[in-house]
């Protein structure tokens, strides 16, 4: 139970710390996770956020609904992709993009996805939204 404790208050100081130094823009998206870009399997804290960090995206980004010009979408992912795959797509866009660094950074990994095909807008019958 104790061990249980330790672990549950480590891991609210670690997400809090980590809220307190998100990232806003491309630029400092892609100097937050470049660690993990550089050497995916090192285990370190600083890998270990940046994942974190856009995995926390990716669940609150799917699943959401858009509205636009009367139609009703569902944002949805290809499917089995991972953080990893999101990260590397991320860099390789804003590499090829340097006007975006700064831009809105969550609004660039999106981007990033939906031009390599990876995030896709699903139509929804708007009497199935309440």
């Amino acid at each position: 139970m104790k061990t249980k404790l330790m672990f549950v208050l480590f891991m609210l100081i670690l997400f809090s710390g980590s809220a307190k130094a998100a990232p806003t823009t491309a630029a400092s998206i892609k100097n937050f996770c470049s660690a993990f870009v550089a050497n995916q399997e090192d285990g370190s804290i600083s890998t270990a956020r940046c994942v974190w960090y856009i995995s926390g995206w990716a669940e609150g980004t799917v699943g959401t609904l858009v509205e636009t010009k009367g139609k009703i979408f569902m944002v949805q992912f290809a499917e089995n992709i991972t953080p990893g795959q999101i990260i590397r797509v991320f860099f390789k866009f804003v590499n090829e993009h340097p006007e975006l660094e700064n831009e809105n950074g969550l609004v660039v990994v999106g981007m990033a996805l939906i031009n390599a095909k990876l995030m896709v807008f699903v139509p929804v019958d708007k009497r199935e939204v309440q």
